[in-house]
């Protein structure tokens, strides 16, 4: 995972640079001590063989410092830094793009909690519930697309392990596909074309039962797939025709359900808005585009012939180095001090190395090339380790942790209970006014500023209360004007159904041969079907009453009887028991005969 230091550097201090430079977990040194180990073995190495094998070889240690002059010259001619650093530039530019990319479930579960809510006990509880299947949902995809590109993931979930059975599975799946094939009619030699190739060592479906084994998931969820889901996955892998070894599950399907159930909660009324439930399914696309992210940067990288470019450059240089940066006598010399002018320069070098030990020992450690060494091989390694990012290196992105944080954050954020909220922001179905009067009387504002002066509690109660009795009389007015609505619409329908009854009454009565009852005629005319005389009675009535506003109790009675829906307004009562209500939810409501100011 990526080491965290910044957090314990502090500038004040005098001697922070010697804390960040020589910090040992996830430096510099961490990663090159191996192999500069190496490169100073190597250059010892070297320097032996020139300072003592080759003493006795005028010739091959003329050679030794001709090469030594030569790479010296010509090593500096490659423009090594400009290309490492257009390398490490790319890569780390990459690594943050994806570590940006990787999606957390901590915004949509703060959404879902806000936006999918009611203050009916019983559908607070639906509400939580779709919630909790969202978050759940979008768990699942996430695990689906990480464990098919991160090795981190895999091996939390133990995809990497052996299979047990494997020889049988293969076999069912061997068999599964001949039997297609043989169902499609096709020859063997077709059979073989058109099979896959085991693209895994797990079958899909023991792969999702150890996504529901995992210890995080059963302690926050219990399981993420169920057997009906399950079952959906099944259907998708004989959509596209896969063994159960080369089938992996799309993990955008979780998400087409996660969207679908989204419309379902808007028509159950647990969203508020249309644009509320087009900001959840955007959520939901932006999260699918996010995997979808991830999945291209670990999929096209960076072009191969670029990287091994980069590569070869560099270990090219650091093998120069070796030679290039060896101390050789003629600079020893010259580092030393200048011969007299009547000495020749054999016996300069011989009186000079003889009396000074110090370069000696410094011609045996790569002091140039140690610096070099640091800079070029730390340069490049930085950009080897960002290349790959949902690894498991030390400065690979901590997937596992953030899989962790996403399956606690849908619990405890996206599925929040009740007792999570303080008094007064609950949703125990209490009027609003009332709630937050409540919230707002347990803290003390006066302490804020001591210049402020803020209204009292009671005067805050008091207002609240005046609000919930304003805001519940305009629910009472527009429940009024929806039943005078209501009753305008039916009038015009009893008035016709009851003429049409009334001249059909009136035709068989005029009909010698017909005999039929009362009921008969009734059922027969399809306006009032299975009344009896009693609905006969009360559409006659209706029809030869000059005024629809006079209706008596028991003519109500009778159109209720006979399927009739009336909504009526009666000036001897305020208002009449609205009829053929056929709700059975939290929003059914029945008025009886109030008035109005009793209704608010």
């Amino acid at each position: 995972m990526v080491v965290s230091y910044a957090s314990k550097i502090y500038t004040k201090d005098r001697l922070f640079f010697l804390k960040l430079l020589f910090r040992w977990t996830g430096s510099v040194w961490e990663m090159l001590w191996v192999d500069y180990i190496f490169f100073v073995t190597a250059y010892v190495i070297l320097a032996v063989i020139y300072h003592q094998a080759l003493a006795n070889h005028e010739h091959r240690m003329i050679t030794f410092e001709a090469v030594v002059r030569w790479l010296s010259k010509i090593r500096t001619s490659v423009p090594l830094s400009f290309m490492l650093g257009f390398f490490v530039s790319t890569v780390f530019s990459r690594w943050w793009s994806t570590c940006m990319a990787i999606p957390w479930l901590s915004s949509m579960s703060f959404y879902t909690q806000a936006l999918v809510e009611s203050t009916h006990p019983v559908k607070s509880d639906i509400a939580r519930k779709i919630r909790i299947t969202i978050l759940r949902y979008s768990n699942l995809s996430w695990i689906l697309m990480m464990a098919t590109i991160s090795q981190q993931i895999k091996d939390r979930f133990g995809f990497n392990q052996p299979l047990k059975a494997k020889k049988s599975s293969q076999d069912r799946s061997a068999g599964t596909t001949a039997a297609a094939t043989a169902g499609t009619g096709n020859d063997s030699t077709d059979g073989n074309k058109n099979s896959k190739k085991p693209e895994f060592e797990l079958t899909w479906r023991e792969r999702l039962d150890l996504i529901n084994s995992d210890e995080k998931v059963r302690k926050h969820f219990g399981r993420l797939v169920t057997a009906e889901e399950v079952e959906t996955f099944a259907r998708s892998a004989e959509l596209s025709q896969s063994t159960d070894l080369t089938y992996s599950p799309e993990y955008w399907l979780p998400l087409a359900w996660a969207s679908r159930l989204i419309k379902r909660a808007r028509m159950l009324g647990l969203i508020a808005e249309e644009r509320e439930l087009l900001f959840l399914v955007e959520m939901i696309n932006k999260f699918r585009g996010d995997l979808g992210t991830v999945w291209s940067y670990t999929e096209f990288n960076v072009p191969l012939v670029y990287t091994q470019v980069a590569v070869a450059a560099v270990y090219l240089f650091l093998f120069s180095t070796l030679l290039s940066t060896q101390l050789i006598r003629p600079e020893m010399v010259r580092q030393v001090t200048m011969a007299p002018a009547a000495q020749s320069i054999n016996e300069t070098q011989s009186s000079v190395i003889d009396t000074v030990l110090g370069v000696e020992l410094l011609a045996y450690f790569p002091i140039l090339g140690s610096l070099e060494f640091i800079f070029y091989l730390g340069w490049f390694k930085i950009g080897i380790m960002l290349l790959n990012p949902l690894g498991k290196d030390r400065a690979d992105l901590p997937l596992s942790d953030i899989l962790n944080s996403n399956l606690k954050a849908s619990v405890k954020l996206g599925g929040a209970e009740d007792s999570l909220f303080p008094p007064g922001l609950t949703d125990n179905g209490e009027p609003v006014e009332q709630q937050v009067s409540l919230l707002l009387r347990a803290f003390d504002f006066s302490e804020v500023h001591a210049h402020d002066n803020f209204t009292s509690a009671e005067e805050v109660e008091a207002h609240l209360h005046k609000h919930l009795l304003r805001r519940l009389q305009g629910t009472g007015k527009e429940i009024v004007n929806t039943l005078d609505f209501l009753q305008l619409r039916n009038v015009g329908k009893k008035k016709s159904t009851a003429k049409a009854a009334a001249t059909a009454a009136a035709a068989s009565a005029a009909a010698p041969k017909k005999s039929a009852s009362g009921s008969d005629l009734l059922d027969k005319s399809g306006s009032v079907g299975g009344s009896g005389a009693a609905a006969a009675a009360a559409a006659a009535a209706l029809a030869a009453s000059p005024s629809t506003d006079s209706l008596t109790s028991m003519e109500v009675a009778a159109m209720r009887a006979s399927g009739l829906s009336a909504t009526v307004r009666n000036p001897r009562r305020e208002s009449m028991p609205l009829l053929g209500h056929q709700g059975g939810g939290d929003d059914d409501f029945e008025l009886g005969g109030k008035s109005a100011e009793e209704r608010v």
